[in-house]
């Protein structure tokens, strides 16, 4: 399959959503499956083996006590719907896909089968209290949703009641957190 994997943001930012991309990317690969990280602008520019296409322009920002940054640009739908049809995609993976910027757009502008993995817990969310229609909207464009935690499930329940949710734990490299690996 030919797999987009959408993010806000990729190396060489760090944080935990650039790690659950990295590593997902990597498995689906190793599953013979073709994969395009589609992400921010960076530089350096840090691809990590990983084909990446870059966007827009990244807004450095501190949003639940982590620094993050938005993917944002005025022509972000139509590059995307290019880059779509370019790529001929059998699935879009969107990561937090109501998350304003760059996984919102792909969410609402991107015709593919899309998933999308919701990272985020927070007491509430102020974009879906302001704008319940245009993300409930993007909501329904994704097929599948998966959140990481029961917590980030919860945020989603809370705004989206009737959206179907699966649970899917972060993964853990087994070969590299071992026993062995560790010396006393």
């Amino acid at each position: 399959m030919r797999i987009a994997l959408v993010t806000q943001a990729y190396y060489p930012v760090r944080g935990g959503v650039t790690e659950h991309v990295w590593h997902l990317g990597r498995e689906l690969e190793h599953r013979g499956h073709q994969v395009t990280v589609i992400t921010g602008q960076a530089k350096p520019r840090e691809d990590r083996d990983l084909r990446v296409i870059r966007l827009g322009r990244q807004i450095p920002m501190t949003v639940n006590g982590a620094n993050i940054s938005i993917t944002w640009g005025w022509k972000l739908g139509r590059a995307l719907q290019q880059i779509e049809a370019r790529e001929k995609f059998d699935l879009v993976h969107i990561q937090c896909p109501i998350d304003p910027g760059l996984p919102l757009i792909a969410a609402k502008s991107m015709r593919t089968v899309k998933v999308g993995t919701h990272h985020t817990f927070r007491p509430r969310n102020p974009l879906a209290e302001l704008f319940p229609g245009v993300l409930g909207d993007a909501m329904k464009k994704v097929a599948a949703h998966i959140a990481v935690s029961p917590s980030a499930e919860w945020l989603v329940k809370k705004y989206f009641p009737a959206t179907e949710v699966t649970v899917i734990p972060n993964g853990v490299d087994v070969d590299r957190f071992n026993r062995r690996s560790f010396q006393p």
